[in-house]
Formats: structure tokens, sequence, C-alpha cells
């Protein structure tokens, strides 16, 4: 049986993106009037590529986007409180899926 022959490990620059957190901060962040040819509001869209835009000039040879599963987490069991006064997702963002 032979071994396999060792992996080297990468390098360079990784970066994990609160995607969630980054599509709000946007949103809230860009403001103006913002909209595609129907009329559909389009600031979070933009101000998102613009920062994965920026991260790639800057060198980014990794990246992970995370995202918040749907539903109850263990945070959830932890503290029932935890989001539990967040209000729903403005209509203006939702629709920029």
């Amino acid at each position: 049986m032979t071994t396999p022959p060792p992996v080297a490990p990468r390098s360079g620059s990784l970066y994990l993106l609160d995607t969630h957190g980054l599509i709000f901060q946007m949103f809230h962040g860009i403001s103006g009037n913002m909209s595609a040819p129907d009329g559909r509001p389009t600031n979070a869209v933009f101000g998102v590529t613009r920062a994965l835009m920026e991260l790639y000039d800057h060198g980014a040879d990794y990246l992970i986007a995370v995202f918040d599963a749907p539903g109850p987490t263990f945070r959830n069991e932890l503290s029932a409180e935890y989001k539990a006064h967040r209000p729903p997702p403005p209509p203006d963002l939702l629709i920029q899926e």
C-alpha cells in the first residue's frame, strides 16, 4: 500500500463574510434613489457587489460567505430573547434578493 503524497498547505488571505450583516449594512448605509429600470431598489445589491470587488482588489485569495440558517438555532435555546424584538426586514430590502 502506498502513502499519498503530502498536500502542501495553501497560503493567501481568507475572508469570512457575515453576509446578512453586510447586506443590512449596505442597505442602510447607501441611500439615494438607486433602482433598476423596473423601479426595484438596488442599493443593497450595489453595496454588496462593491464590497466584494474591494476585497478582490485588495488581493483576497479566498472568500467564504456565511449566512444565518433559517429557523431557530442553538442561540434560541440559550436565550429565548435572542432576536425576539428584532423587526422584520424592510420590504425594499426583501425584494433585492
